[in-house]
């Protein structure tokens, strides 16, 4: 199931998102759930508000960014020993060299 809540970012959607959660795990509490995120701040902010400020329980519930969604899709992919599609260049990294990346572009300035 694909859901996706739209609207003003405060209060709104983190009160849409808690609801959404609760509904979904009242009926079933191991139902697996992944919320994809753009960033470590805000994957940080959701699971502080679930878990701190609602006292939802997370069990089998990941809060992901996009580059962390990417990674356990690669892991999954060599898990089940698919076949590369047309080899890459590219390489798959960890999150912190990402993070380390990141913070030395903001460090330059975007120069």
């Amino acid at each position: 199931m694909f859901t996706l809540v739209s609207g003003p970012f405060f209060p709104h959607l983190e009160s849409a998102l808690v609801e959404t959660i609760q509904q979904i795990k009242s009926d079933d509490a191991r139902a697996p759930l992944a919320i994809l995120v753009p960033s470590e701040s805000l994957r940080r902010r959701l699971q502080w508000l679930l878990c701190a400020e609602h006292s939802c329980a997370l069990f089998d519930l990941h809060v992901l960014t996009f580059h962390q969604f990417a990674l356990h899709l690669h892991a999954e992919r060599a898990a089940l020993g698919l076949p590369e599609a047309g080899k890459s260049p590219f390489e798959l990294v960890g999150d912190f060299f990402y993070e380390y990346l990141l913070a030395v572009l903001f460090e330059k300035g975007g120069q």
